[in-house]
């Protein structure tokens, strides 16, 4: 393979999260230029080389955040309650800091339990819900030190009630998972997260871009394996990671398979002199700091792209053979995908990975601010997904 396919097409997309906690206010900050390559658009053939990069700042950033695994416990049961802490100064060392979590009693905030964060900020308790059945209100908070600020994160409450008595009769035997049809490749692929039935997104369906121009997409009838990296991570986000392919597998009706861990991450190049591990994985997931990603700069959370060739004479102008996403770990976000956060941001990122663009509308996953109003795929998300996914049909 020559040197000038080797460098194919890359295109990276951005997202960060603006808003948290507080729903959309007003319009996004200002984005920064775009920055373009350098090297411009160079051809030879049939192989492009491009580069493309967008960025969007965050309004606030949060020192430490907090959130009950379940909203609603048995009394007597266990309350699980984890969350992130910024442990560094920007371009500094990461240290473990000490987060307290207090509950609202008697209108006042009471120290309930303490502990340490992990280096890089995650952080997690164990309490008694107690027998009583009430609603309980607490928050976490994080002391100043070493120069790094202190804060509280947003109040949250877990209810509890009353246990349920065990049904006497026996239950059906449990027939198993539901097994995914086997890829036309003959691979194995993840299960994917169906849609809620009867899921319709909001905004316009015609509210969706193309992250190349000319179009882009994987080959749909393949599996297109990928490896997480959690050297540095800001949390243990694998699980997020699955689920989040789980959910864009589920709407899209491509196959994704995870291969493991790789040691690869995304550093401002995904060619092969950058050891990019193509021979068992077509999208790295990892994390960097904005001292070793200056993309990362300032409040900028995530980092995505992807790379391929030109195909004469498809629906697209670019089949993807390689994809990239890097996560800030310097910011503490919110887990999972209940609220804005690290869940949101991994959706978001990883459709860039697989060809969309960013939208216009608030209201579309794929806009480039997180809030409450895009938590979850937009009309345009979805339209744009079945352009990229499963229904566009094989492309060779």
């Amino acid at each position: 393979m020559s040197a000038v396919r080797r460098r194919a097409l890359s295109i990276l997309g951005a997202l960060t999260a603006a808003a948290l906690f507080g729903g959309l206010v007003g319009d996004p900050p200002t984005a920064p230029a775009a920055r373009v390559s350098t090297a411009g658009v160079a051809t030879a053939g049939s192989a492009e080389y491009v580069e493309d990069a967008h960025g969007i700042q965050v309004r606030r950033r949060y020192v430490v955040t907090g959130a009950p695994a379940d909203r609603t416990v048995q009394a007597g049961d266990r309350i699980r309650i984890s969350g992130d802490a910024v442990t560094a100064r920007r371009h500094g060392r990461a240290r473990a800091r000490r987060v307290t979590l207090v509950e609202r009693t008697s209108g006042r905030w009471r120290r309930v339990e303490s502990t340490r964060t992990r280096r890089f900020g995650a952080w997690s308790v164990v309490l008694d819900a107690g027998t009583d059945l009430t609603t309980r209100t607490f928050r976490a908070e994080l002391s100043r030190g070493r120069g790094l600020r202190g804060g509280a994160s947003r109040s949250f409450r877990v209810r509890v009630v009353a246990g349920v008595t065990a049904d006497p009769t026996p239950s059906a035997p449990d027939p198993g998972p539901a097994t995914t049809p086997a890829p036309a490749t003959g691979e194995v692929a993840d299960p994917a997260e169906p849609l809620p039935a009867g899921y319709a997104g909001a905004g316009s369906a015609s509210d969706w871009s193309a992250l190349i121009s000319g179009g882009s997409r994987w080959n749909p009838c393949e599996v297109i394996r990928w490896a997480y990296n959690p050297a540095g991570q800001g949390y243990d986000a694998l699980a997020d990671v699955q689920r989040a392919f789980a959910r864009i597998a589920g709407a899209s009706g491509l196959r994704f398979h995870y291969v493991g861990a790789t040691s690869w991450r995304y550093l401002g190049s995904s060619d092969d002199a950058s050891g990019f591990p193509g021979d068992t994985a077509d999208i790295a997931v990892g994390w960097a700091s904005a001292a070793e990603l200056p993309v990362l700069s300032d409040m900028t959370v995530g980092y995505g792209g992807a790379s391929g060739w030109t195909v004469p004479g498809a629906d697209v102008r670019i089949r993807l053979r390689r994809g990239f996403l890097v996560l800030d770990n310097g910011h503490a976000l919110p887990t999972g995908f209940d609220r804005p956060g690290w869940g949101q941001i991994e959706l978001h990122e990883i459709l860039h990975t697989l060809g969309l663009g960013h939208a216009s509308g608030s209201n579309q996953l794929m806009y480039g601010t997180a809030t409450w109003r895009n938590l979850t795929f937009g009309a345009g998300d979805l339209a744009g997904m079945t352009r990229i996914g499963a229904p566009a049909g094989c492309l060779s």
